[in-house]
């Protein structure tokens, strides 16, 4: 596993406070403001004072994993590009946001479904939005796009999801994941 500048960091000056001087010079960064700002925004350290800084200890840190699951779900939805949510995603929509799985509480899976013409744009948008496809990915989030050569798609509350039939369909093909699902389904 490769070390991160918190690993160094944390070696380095441990709980003590530190300067973006003090970080520049035993760290040697070329670039210690951004990856101090980086850290900041990841809740990995504290800016303690201007230009004066503190790594958390893991309790300290903040749970980050919601705000970022609702980025990337609203990338998704904001992105002006042809979708539909499918699998997991389309069970979440239609049971109104009561039933959720995930592979684990450190992964969120976003599943879509897209025009087989529209893959190479929404690659593009996503890798632009940071927002990963990779399915070996096991913490964070990543997006599960499949693709389709039709064009229908259903609106429930607003967002677009494959049809009620088709994930009524999908529930009883998999009863192991998704149980009772059935008798959540909104009309």
């Amino acid at each position: 596993m490769p070390t991160s500048y918190l690993d160094v960091t944390s070696l380095v000056f441990g709980t003590r406070p530190f300067t973006v001087r003090d970080f520049t010079a035993k760290i040697g960064s070329l670039r210690a403001t951004r990856l101090l700002s980086e850290m900041k925004t990841r809740g990995l350290i504290e800016r303690i004072d201007r230009g004066r800084y503190r790594v958390l200890s893991p309790d300290e840190r903040p749970d980050l994993r919601g705000p970022e699951w609702s980025r990337v779900n609203r990338l998704l939805l904001d992105s002006n590009l042809p979708m539909s949510w499918t699998g997991a995603d389309a069970v979440r929509v239609w049971t109104g946001g009561r039933y959720t799985i995930s592979p684990s509480a450190y992964l969120r899976e976003f599943h879509i479904e897209v025009p087989a013409d529209s893959v190479d744009r929404w690659h593009r948008y996503l890798r632009a939005h940071r927002v990963s496809t990779d399915s070996r990915r096991r913490i964070g989030s990543t997006v599960v796009i499949t693709t389709t050569h039709r064009r229908r798609r259903s609106l429930h509350r607003a967002e677009p999801v494959i049809s009620r039939a088709e994930t009524l369909a999908l529930i009883k093909a998999h009863r192991g994941l998704f149980a009772n699902a059935d008798k959540l389904i909104e009309s």
